[in-house]
């Protein structure tokens, strides 16, 4: 098994972007299986976070191959909600998946293929813990 080195862009604002944005911030982040890194020149992985800008939160895929931001999501994805973590589901089962854990409560799955909210599951989710079964 040959070991893989991934290419993880800046993902964190430079000090001159944040003067200019006023402070973006970097909220979480997951790697996710590209759906077509031959047709879309990009790495096998993508980057997928999610970031603050003032009252404006943004999901961004990026190429771990060489640092592009691919895709950014429509400014109305996250409609009031407050998102903190994020989730990826089994690229195999749910390919393109995520959860997004927000502070209101919910947990929104959001296609980052397609940039599109899928559904929110609302309820209280004290004590939920995801864990890993391989």
């Amino acid at each position: 098994m040959k070991p893989k080195i991934l290419c993880v862009p800046s993902i964190y604002p430079s000090d001159e972007h944040q003067k200019q944005r006023q402070g973006c911030v970097l909220l979480d982040f997951c790697l996710a299986k590209s759906p077509a890194s031959k047709i879309l020149s990009t790495s096998d992985s993508l980057l997928v976070t999610i970031h603050r800008e003032g009252l404006n939160d943004s999901l961004r895929l990026w190429s771990t191959e060489d640092g592009r931001c691919i895709m950014t999501s429509p400014v109305d994805l996250f409609h009031e909600k407050r998102p903190k973590k994020l989730y990826k589901l089994s690229d195999e089962t749910f390919p393109g998946i995520v959860l997004c854990f927000c502070e209101q409560k919910e947990i929104l799955v959001i296609n980052v293929y397609t940039m599109t909210l899928i559904h929110v599951i609302r309820g209280d989710f004290e004590g939920l813990e995801l864990v890993r079964v391989t």
